[in-house]
């Protein structure tokens, strides 16, 4: 294994191997260096909120520059104009110095570095070689960066081309650390912040957005589509995020209609198999909430997986005794749902529950105010050891990326989507599951989890803002799967509680578990039988 912290071992392996796969592990290695952008959208860097996006879009279009010249090896010698141009940004090299935070100033340099070792002639690998590395040395702060470099250096000698290697995923299947949407945990968090900030602008920030997790995740590329963004003129990325990300824009709809986006239709069965929880009867013949038994399942022994739990409930305690009065209540509510499940089932827990509970906590945390109005700095960190211990966490269980990329598939008509509708049906139809009580068909676990769909309801009809429609869209996509899950996998449990005489059937029909399904299917558009 070859020692990339050793500036001579490294430059002398990517000399060896030829500048295409020293653009491509520079290239990489500031794509993964995105999220640490995070701090200047939680104002900690001092630059402003107009010269932090002018200093977030000369990153992207350094990793585009790049990326595309390792991607696409015939037009590598054409976009070496590009890329210098790109690695000349003022944006970037004149923010440099008044960087205080390491991480934000590595992930600067990193891509400033790639976009050098694009600009370099196959006629210089040494060049190349030196900005690789000079890309790798400033951006890898964490075990999960240096992991995903040594992933790429397998890649590389097991015979994959540079093409092969910058389009696989950038982060490796391997890796120990949490992985929640094929990031590492924390950096998914730094991501999700990132991506908040940008959104909540109106200025089109969805075409960097879109552009950049499908590179994460190792998406097929679009070459017209990527050539067009790396060739726009110097002039016109010198006119702002707002002018750019506008004709990025045009450029999406001349070269990747939107129909070209949609995966492949979403079956019935799919939704069911990642629901959390699952929905069936328990051995006292009662209709139940478990964990998912593929999804939710423990990968580390009770006795680690109860310290673990005990440690996240902690903070959590902490953070909630901390929290003000003016926090958002739905940020607050979230953290006392999700500290119940932990308490009372602290090696079992239904982890859709969870998730979706700390993604509006997460929400919540990034609202353009909340430093202003009550997010101190000793209460951040009190966050930060939170997300860190939730990353940790969830890394104690079996892997969640086939729920994600079926979730990503998931289409919604937002121009149907009715949650005040919504709400009322699941107000009526837990009111009626509460009024059988008496006849213990239902487990209280059960009730709870009508209790929870109905609250992140609420919530999210609550929160439902122009500003959040990525984030808020994400959040009822996940909602909507779970409510279908439940209601239908319900109404199919109380048929067999029917046939054997413990219920009656109008007392089924007045559940009308088949009306909250049917209502959920009315709003998605690709789902199949």
């Amino acid at each position: 294994m070859v020692d990339f912290s050793n500036q001579n071992e490294a430059v002398s392996w990517f000399t060896s191997r030829g500048r295409a796969f020293s653009v491509t592990f520079a290239a990489r290695t500031a794509l993964r260096a995105v999220p640490f952008l995070s701090p200047m959208a939680n104002r900690q860097s001092n630059l402003g909120d107009e010269r932090t996006l002018e200093t977030v879009l000369a990153f992207f279009r350094c990793s585009v520059t790049s990326l595309s010249s390792s991607k696409y090896s015939d037009q590598a010698d054409f976009l070496e104009t590009y890329s210098l141009a790109a690695s000349l940004s003022p944006h970037i090299t004149d923010v440099l110095g008044r960087l205080k935070h390491r991480a934000l100033s590595g992930a600067c340099v990193s891509a400033r570095s790639a976009a050098i070792a694009a600009s370099y002639s196959a006629g210089s690998p040494a060049f190349s070689a030196r900005s690789a590395y000079e890309a790798i040395v400033s951006s890898v702060l964490y075990p999960p960066s240096a992991s995903a470099i040594i992933q790429d250096e397998i890649l590389v000698e097991s015979g994959n081309s540079s093409e092969e290697v910058a389009s696989t995923k950038a982060w490796a299947e391997s890796s120990s650390s949490a992985r929640i949407n094929n990031f590492p945990g924390e950096f998914n968090r730094l991501w999700q912040s990132l991506k908040s900030f940008l959104l909540a602008q109106n200025q089109d920030w969805d075409v960097w957005t879109r552009w950049y997790e499908a590179r994460v995740n190792g998406e097929p590329s679009n070459k017209d589509l990527d050539l067009a963004i790396a060739t726009i003129p110097n002039e016109d990325w010198e006119q702002g995020p707002a002018h750019v990300n506008a004709l990025i824009k045009a450029l999406e709809d001349k070269y990747a209609p939107k129909a070209a986006h949609l995966g492949k239709p979403v079956t019935l069965q799919e939704i069911l198999s990642i629901a959390s929880p699952t929905i069936a009867l328990n051995v006292s013949g009662q209709i139940d909430a478990i964990p998912n038994p593929r999804f939710d399942r423990p990968i580390v022994q009770q006795d680690d997986l109860l310290k673990a739990s005990n440690s996240l409930r902690k903070i959590i305690d902490v953070t909630l005794a901390a929290l003000p009065k003016n926090a958002p209540p739905a940020l607050r509510r979230s953290f006392e749902i999700y500290n119940q499940e932990l308490t009372e089932n602290p090696t079992a827990p239904i982890l859709g529950d969870i998730v979706d509970f700390h993604d509006i906590i997460h929400a919540g945390l990034n609202e353009p105010d909340a430093e202003r109005e009550w997010l101190t700095a000793s209460l951040y960190l009190s966050f930060e050891k939170y997300f860190l211990r939730h990353a940790a966490f969830l890394a104690m269980f079996s892997s969640n990326d086939e729920k994600f990329e079926i979730l990503a598939r998931l289409e919604v008509d937002q121009a149907k989507l009715d949650l005040e509708a919504f709400n009322k049906r699941l107000r009526g139809l837990n009111e009626a599951v509460l009024n059988l009580r008496p006849q213990r068909i239902f487990t209280q676990r059960f009730e709870d989890e009508l209790k929870i769909l109905q609250l992140e309801g609420e919530q999210l009809q609550s929160g439902q803002r122009a500003v959040y429609s990525d984030e808020w869209l994400r959040l009822v996509k996940s909602l909507l799967a779970r409510a279908y899950a439940t209601y239908y996998s319900a109404g199919e449990e109380c048929k067999r509680v029917a046939a054997i005489g413990v219920i009656s059937v109008a007392v089924l029909r007045g559940l009308d578990f088949v009306g909250v399904k049917q209502l959920v299917l009315s709003w998605l558009l690709n789902v199949t039988k």
